[in-house]
């Protein structure tokens, strides 16, 4: 990936940031740690995982709540028909390409819903977003709020031409945190998706948040040239809070549609 900033800049990033121009990318199966792809696993279940792509909430019984955890990279070679984007990565819910009991049908569909965060310092300028996108079966995309609608419902092409997300404008980012969600859903058998894109900014971090709780160690989305207050901080909280509980309320509803259509 060219343009992307060295690791050593990391740690000297803050001050800088609100004068650079900086493009991260949001791939899928993107190690910011060392600013490369992780590997694709061999064996199944698969021993990698996208620290930066989390899964944070899912319907997958007979587990009806799994626990937040980085997405699982998976091998596009395990299911014939998914086609790479790029470097991008295929990741999967759980280390094997099957999402578990649900899912296993149309009466018993399952859904899965993946976050990846980035950070936009106070006085950032010029943020745009892109990225093109496979899912296996369906999936929607968003950013920070489900109003900032950046793929609609739709069946994802996991080998044809793949979806494109919706233009951006700067009204959907905000400064602190800002983070991308993206539902999948699946009626039977295989189940991931594949994300390849970018997003740019005068003022932008260049690497994403690790973790459950995102981290951008060494640095903080925080400080001189970021929200510090307390406020804005349970005010990121609170947004994504929000945001997690409408596309679970919108994942349940499509859930129970199918289900009841079978």
């Amino acid at each position: 990936m060219k343009g992307y900033l060295p690791v050593a800049f990391i740690a000297s990033f803050i001050p800088a940031a609100a004068v650079a121009q900086t493009t991260m990318p949001l791939d899928t199966g993107y190690n910011y740690s060392n600013f490369s792809y992780y590997p694709v696993p061999s064996v199944q279940p698969s021993p990698v995982t996208d620290n930066y792509w989390i899964k944070i909430a899912s319907f997958e019984p007979p587990s009806t709540s799994p626990p937040p955890a980085p997405a699982s990279v998976l091998n596009p070679a395990w299911v014939g028909a998914w086609q790479p984007l790029g470097g991008a990565r295929w990741l999967g819910p759980r280390p094997t390409v099957l999402g578990g009991t649900g899912g296993t049908n149309p009466s018993a569909p399952a859904y899965y819903i993946y976050r990846k965060c980035f950070c936009l310092m106070a006085r950032y300028q010029k943020p745009a977003l892109s990225f093109q996108l496979r899912a296996d079966n369906e999936s929607n995309a968003w950013l920070n709020t489900t109003t900032n609608v950046l793929v609609p419902p739709s069946p994802s092409s996991f080998s044809g031409q793949p979806l494109t997300s919706h233009p951006t404008n700067p009204g959907m980012f905000h400064a602190g945190l800002n983070c991308v969600y993206v539902l999948v859903q699946n009626t039977g058998g295989p189940t991931g998706f594949s994300l390849s894109g970018t997003v740019s900014a005068t003022g932008l971090m260049p690497i994403a948040g690790a973790g459950v709780s995102p981290s951008f160690a060494p640095c903080q989305c925080s400080g001189p040239a970021a929200p510090a207050t307390a406020s804005a901080r349970a005010a990121s909280g609170n947004e994504q809070a929000a945001t997690l509980r409408a596309i679970v309320a919108f994942a349940e509803a499509r859930r129970r549609e199918a289900a009841a259509r079978h």
